[in-house]
């Protein structure tokens, strides 16, 4: 990545957006996409279809974000065809239940048992450690990240549990 990278941040909550407005890019190279208007959020929609160009952005990230859209491989092919080529997209999605190797959804579940379920009242799915097989078929290249082998400064700087997961996949 360059630079001076091209940022889309898909629904970042305040916490990870002042963090990023204050380390690592400028403002002006940093887009906040939400489907709901929020104080520092700049683009509202919907991340399974936007108006948004083509090969606009050098990083994306996602972070607990996925496992609260429905039809979340129509969010996956979206976010590829914003990235440029070599583009980065970091992701990050509750395990649940921890450890859990097999991601479990069924359309059939209402609404009202999603916290039984899936461990939070609106969560589509209960993410496993295979979660990253869905991005493969679009034509991403998967790379494992696994929190426990930084450091425990880090852990603590970035307030992160030793049991998350982050892919980072390229375009």
């Amino acid at each position: 990545i360059n630079n001076n990278p091209k940022i889309l941040h898909i629904a970042p909550n305040k916490n990870e957006y002042n963090y990023i407005k204050k380390n690592v890019t400028q403002l002006a190279n940093y887009d906040r996409l939400n489907n709901r208007p929020v104080t520092h959020i700049n683009l509202i929609q919907d991340l399974r279809q936007t108006n948004l160009e083509n090969e606009t952005y050098d990083l994306a990230i996602a972070w607990h974000v996925f496992e609260h859209i429905p039809e979340d491989t129509k969010a996956i092919a979206e976010v590829y065809r914003l990235l440029k080529h070599n583009g980065k997209f970091l992701i990050s999605v509750p395990i649940y239940p921890n450890e859990n190797l097999k991601t479990y959804e069924d359309p059939r579940i209402e609404y009202k048992d999603f916290k039984k379920i899936h461990g939070h009242y609106d969560h589509y799915r209960s993410c496993g450690l295979d979660y990253y097989e869905r991005f493969e078929p679009i034509g991403f290249k998967t790379k494992d990240l696994f929190v426990n082998t930084i450091g425990e400064q880090d852990i603590k700087k970035y307030g992160l549990s030793k049991n998350h997961v982050v892919w980072c996949f390229t375009k």
